[in-house]
């Protein structure tokens, strides 16, 4: 069967993409917590977090795209310093100027601007961190 996402605007591609990855997790989430043997409940962990990590970075692709074009081509080891640099200095930049223009209070622009950068701190973390949770916390109790 010929693929026809070509066809498609490229978010739809995207987000198809984002959900199969979820729902591909959340199968793996289940098998992995259903193994009996440990090394198989780890390589089936190992292999949902990997699907749930890879649509968390297409996700994040997609949001800096939005935000500017340029942002989207940025390589994936660059995203963390880009959202940590230029993203949360264009999110400060813009509460400043709603603030001056008397549409933020300082205070609701402090708010922001920290909201902001707790946000972006934790995104980066994780499009950054790898490693995988421990086996056990994929089975059931």
């Amino acid at each position: 069967m010929k693929n026809s996402w070509s066809a498609w605007p490229n978010e739809i591609v995207v987000n198809r993409i984002e959900i199969g990855m979820k729902i591909v997790g959340d199968h793996l989430t289940g098998v992995a917590a259903n193994r009996a043997d440990v090394s198989e409940c780890d390589l089936f962990g190992r292999s949902a977090f990997n699907r749930y990590y890879y649509a968390a970075y297409l996700i994040t692709r997609d949001m800096l795209t939005q935000l500017d074009p340029a942002w989207g081509k940025t390589s994936h080891g660059g995203i963390p310093d880009l959202l940590e640099d230029s993203v949360i200095n264009k999110i400060r930049k813009e509460a400043r100027i709603q603030e001056k223009a008397g549409i933020l209070s300082k205070t609701g622009a402090s708010n922001i601007r920290t909201a902001a950068a707790s946000a972006v701190a934790q995104l980066a973390y994780d499009v950054t961190e790898r490693g995988c949770p421990h086996p056990q916390h994929f089975r059931q109790t």
